[in-house]
């Protein structure tokens, strides 16, 4: 028997409970203390809270300016520009909330962020969408054999990375939940034959062959209404696709470099 046992068996009920409390705010505050203190800084308007370390993540809520958080960890992210210069970290301020650093000051450093931190909320999502495989090994681009590679929900021609299919798959469980039918998809992994192919077909608007987020297995183009800017599914993947860890990166945004609304890659 524990030391710990043997007082509390020997102690009045009450009294054991007293000292049970004690060590959980003993070892809570333990852990706490390596969270860190800050405050937002921004210019007037309230700072935005995103679902993930990013601005292609859904909003969730807003801080104001001036208020006290608390910073569970720090991860890297989207390059953010605010009032202490241009940053790529991102602090996590709660379950699926996260604000830039650029708008935020501490006089202590969080720590960074653990894979179990980063994925408590889409681990939950996940569920009911199981991956097919376990090889998560570093293949070369566009050479990941199709025993690294999952079938999507709704098109099993199309395939990605065993994560991120079970992550899209979740998603495309939540549309067709709430539309009616599965995401629809024109491509996903492109083997490096089929990135000189496509490169060819389209010029300028498909990666230089073998750095091609699709080589990696890790994007998608949709279609069926996600590939208009402002369209509801368009809108609808911009909420929730964050959620399960799919964004649709910076370039491809209507400002981007190559406003292209139909693709979404896997963050998770």
């Amino acid at each position: 028997m524990s030391a710990l046992a043997t007082i509390l068996r020997r102690r009045p009920a009450r009294l054991a409970l007293v000292s049970v409390l004690g060590l959980g705010v003993l070892f809570g505050g333990a852990a706490a203390a390596n969270a860190a203190m800050g405050q937002v800084r921004t210019q007037e308007s309230p700072l935005t809270v995103r679902s993930g370390p990013g601005t292609g993540y859904a909003a969730v809520g807003t801080v104001a300016k001036g208020a006290s958080l608390t910073i569970s960890c720090r991860t890297k992210g989207t390059r953010v520009s605010g009032p202490y210069g241009a940053t790529d970290v991102w602090n996590k301020v709660g379950d699926g909330r996260y604000v830039s650093d650029a708008f935020t000051t501490s006089t202590e450093k969080a720590p960074q962020c653990s894979s179990t931190q980063l994925r408590t909320v889409q681990l939950v999502a996940f569920k009911g969408a199981r991956a097919c495989s376990s090889d998560e090994r570093g293949y070369a681009n566009g050479r990941v054999p199709a025993s690294a590679r999952c079938a999507l929900y709704g098109d099993r021609g199309e395939s990605l990375r065993p994560r991120a299919a079970a992550a899209f798959n979740a998603l495309s469980m939540a549309y067709e939940r709430e539309n009616g039918r599965a995401l629809c998809v024109t491509d996903s992994y492109r083997s490096l034959e089929e990135q000189v192919a496509v490169k060819a077909k389209r010029g300028k608007w498909a990666a230089k062959p073998s750095t091609s987020e699709h080589g990696l297995g890790k994007a998608v183009d949709l279609c069926g209404g996600v590939g208009t800017f402002g369209s509801d599914a368009y809108r609808w993947m911009k909420a929730n696709g964050p959620k399960f860890g799919w964004v649709h990166p910076d370039w491809a945004e209507p400002g981007g470099k190559l406003p292209e609304p139909w693709h979404w890659e896997y963050r998770g």
